[in-house]
């Protein structure tokens, strides 16, 4: 299966107890075995805003993290048992993960209907900001993804490339990345010296050809 960051199926992450709902920190190979982990999720779930409630200890808010339709489908009904508001992480563009097409249109329209049920909406990127003010009423606030600078080691002056651009991430996001290079086509028309970096992949899909074969017909290929 796919490994999590945490090995551990529950324990303490930086202070912050955790549990992983389903009882495992990888994902089965199999269909049936990842609907059957969705099933003990949704009861595990359920029990710890029973007793959650019971105590007087309800949470507030219930922060939905997941980009699937069956991520979102859960934190609903958990909320609402909790008697929480629920409020949509948005940190990508929802069933990235399903093949560009009628697929994924239909898995997006569908996720638009369970986010118009939310509370609120936090929008990670100006792009996810359009997007659901187009798709959803809920209020939406914007905040950026904050990252610790002291985890990392500064390089000297005379190392950094000005003119050099770096994306990390995945790249099944096609349309994201459509966006990025069509964007720096744009921009690379006034910095001569220019340059995208993308750092990632996604194996099978054949995004990365899909990727310079777009960049080459935005007149790119050799700067990207």
């Amino acid at each position: 299966g796919r490994p999590s960051l945490n090995p551990a199926a529950q324990g303490i992450h930086d202070g912050v107890a955790f549990e992983y709902a389903c009882g495992t920190s990888s994902l089965p190979a199999g269909l049936a075995e990842r609907r059957w982990l969705r099933v003990r999720s949704a009861r595990r779930l359920r029990a710890v805003a029973r007793e959650a409630s019971a105590r007087g200890a309800a949470p507030d808010v219930v922060l939905a993290t997941a980009q699937t339709l069956s991520g979102l489908a859960l934190a609903l009904p958990t909320a609402h048992v909790a008697g929480a508001r629920t409020v949509l992480d948005a940190c990508e563009l929802p069933s990235g993960f399903v093949r560009d097409g009628t697929r994924r249109a239909l898995h997006r329209r569908l996720y638009a209907r369970l986010a118009r049920r939310t509370d609120g909406i936090l929008c990670v990127s100006t792009l996810l900001d359009r997007h659901w003010a187009a798709h959803a009423p809920a209020p939406r606030l914007r905040v950026p993804i904050l990252v610790d600078v002291a985890s990392f080691t500064p390089l000297a002056p005379d190392a950094i490339e000005a003119d050099r651009i770096v994306y990390a991430g995945n790249l099944a996001h096609a349309g994201e990345l459509a966006a990025l290079l069509e964007a720096f086509a744009l921009a690379a028309r006034s910095v001569p010296h220019a340059a995208l970096l993308i750092l990632g992949d996604d194996p099978g899909s054949g995004a990365i050809e899909r990727l310079r074969a777009h960049a080459t017909r935005l007149g790119v290929g050799d700067r990207v």
